[in-house]
């Protein structure tokens, strides 16, 4: 370790502070404001509130104005703070009291710093309810700088701190903001409002119920085609479209935006690709034992938690056989083709299945798979639509023990649908637009992660002596040491004297009431008299 600055001393806790070890029933003190663990924020030294000892049971800790709380439970947590006022706490709490050489403000930035929890948590016992013991915690080397120091020390990280708070409450605020921003670009997206100068620009395009009508009028020419082709590759012939997935969308769909004049509402069963199982859940619970048919290599199986809006969760995958897989081939997932919770607490969330993995298949009822006609609609603009919807989707599940979507709902939701070139211009601005917010939040992320670490550089320069000048007039540490060991030797002396036993055999070997020794008489006690005063009478 570097020179210590002029006046400081090196030290440990022990030697300058111990805990507090009075204790109170709540039951004697029914008014008291109470401290917990859940009462103290966790790095920043602050109380987030209070509860009353009569909400609480058994013997606490008693605490005063101006005294230290140390979190002794789960040190990792880093829970201390300074008390505005008189109260009890947990006894998982160290209550170190304010005393006239150390100031308790100071130690308590001490106990904030990194280093000091990294000690407290390195050295805690228990499994379950981890703790760190004050005997341990004593031996914690201190720099100790003289009292004057101390308490400009206070002061200037106070001033400096309070800043750093200000930035860190501003930062805070961008992740709002950003999740804002991309709700808006997803409503504007799927309303037409965000390419409104697109269609003024481009005049005399398609309209999208035309796209539609002219790709039913080619998929009605196809049955006997597609037929043959059954027969000759040996699968069952693909069922008709139904008029009621041609010609229904939701009944609730005066609930959402108007769209342009050249977009429709469509059902998503009308977007799907005109192929069997284009739009699927996964396989029933026994149909894929997870004990047995999960193995080491093989298919991917996606489960719900690898689908998050926008992003694949490419990790904690499971895989089956490809024996497994050929059994179960109606729910394979193929590059590109779009994902969507269905059931349980993240219904809603939808993704694209990265083009780069291979072949995969879905896990159970819980999500499906959605594979588009790329003739009529855009895979990412599906799935723009899906997200925007979420709240939608959530708000019509059926709910028993968990809420879920069955897939006729599904293969009914009314999606907005703009002209082909119109969506492929939708997808590029949202893809823009979202990577601005994403540059945005790593530029967030790196400058939080910053101020974290600003706050602890700030204190580990006050414990070097760097952050205010030394005062040759200030006595000096060794001193403040000196005058701690004599308080607390007179302390312990009065102590011992207060619980001093009775050196006479024969009065402790009594069972009536223990005589007291007589009280030394100096001089006689003189036999007191009402006292008379004669004072000066005022005008």
């Amino acid at each position: 370790m570097s020179e210590l600055p002029n006046g400081w001393i090196m030290t440990n806790l022990g030697s300058i502070s111990q805990p507090s070890n009075e204790k109170i029933d709540p039951k004697d003190a029914p008014i008291l404001r109470y401290i917990g663990l859940e009462h103290i924020a966790k790095d920043t030294g602050k109380l987030l509130g209070h509860g009353y000892s009569n909400q609480v049971k058994s013997t606490k800790a008693k605490f005063y104005k101006g005294d230290l709380l140390y979190g002794k439970l789960r040190p990792y947590l880093n829970k201390a703070t300074v008390t505005e006022f008189q109260g009890i706490c947990s006894t998982d709490i160290l209550v170190f009291s304010q005393q006239s050489f150390v100031s308790n403000y100071f130690l308590l930035y001490r106990f904030l710093g990194y280093d000091f929890v990294r000690y407290a948590t390195e050295k805690v016992t228990g499994t379950q309810h981890p703790r760190i013991d004050y005997n341990t915690l004593s031996k914690f080397p201190i720099t100790l700088p003289p009292l004057n120091e101390q308490r400009r020390i206070v002061a200037k990280l106070e001033k400096l701190l309070a800043k750093v708070d200000t930035c860190k409450e501003r930062l805070d605020k961008i992740p709002g903001i950003l999740k804002r921003f991309r709700q808006s670009v997803l409503s504007a997206a799927c309303s037409g409002r965000l390419t409104a100068d697109w269609r003024e620009n481009n005049p005399g395009v398609e309209s999208a119920e035309e796209l539609l009508k002219r790709i039913q009028e080619n998929r009605e020419k196809q049955p006997y085609k597609l037929c043959i082709q059954a027969k000759q590759k040996g699968i069952r012939k693909p069922k008709p479209l139904s008029s009621l997935e041609l010609n229904s969308v939701n009944e609730s769909i005066e609930e959402f935006p108007e769209i342009p004049d050249i977009w429709t509402y469509s059902p998503l069963s009308i977007l799907s690709a005109d192929e069997p199982n284009s739009v699927v859940d996964g396989p029933f619970g026994t149909s894929i034992n997870t004990k047995t048919d999960y193995i080491e290599s093989g298919v991917s199986v996606v489960r719900i938690n690898n689908i998050r809006p926008f992003e694949f969760i490419n990790n904690n995958l499971k895989f089956v056989s490809k024996e497994k897989f050929s059994s179960l081939a109606r729910h394979k997932i193929d590059p590109g083709d779009i994902l969507l919770v269905k059931v349980g607490a993240t219904i809603g969330d939808c993704c694209i299945y990265p083009p780069t993995l291979p072949t995969a298949m879905l896990s159970t009822t819980g999500s499906c798979r959605i594979k588009v006609d790329n003739q009529v609609v855009d895979n990412f603009y599906v799935c723009i639509v899906l997200n925007l919807l979420k709240p939608y989707l959530k708000s019509i599940a059926s709910e028993v023990a968990q809420p879920f979507l069955n897939m006729k709902t599904i293969k009914k939701l009314p999606i907005p649908l703009p002209p082909v070139a119109e969506q492929q211009e939708i997808v590029n601005r949202v893809e823009t637009l979202f990577k601005t917010a994403d540059q945005i939040e790593q530029r967030y992320q790196k400058a939080r992660t910053y101020i974290d670490q600003l706050t602890q550089s700030i204190l580990a320069k006050a414990f070097r002596g760097e952050l205010v000048p030394q005062d040759p007039n200030d006595e000096p540490a060794s001193v403040l040491l000196e005058r701690i060991s004599a308080e607390r030797e007179n302390r312990e002396n009065l102590a011992k004297t207060a619980k001093k036993p009775a050196t006479n055999k024969k009065q402790r070997s009594k069972k009536a009431q223990p005589q007291l020794e007589p009280t030394p008489q100096l001089e006689p006690t003189p036999q007191l008299e009402p006292i008379q005063l004669e004072l000066p009478l005022f005008d």
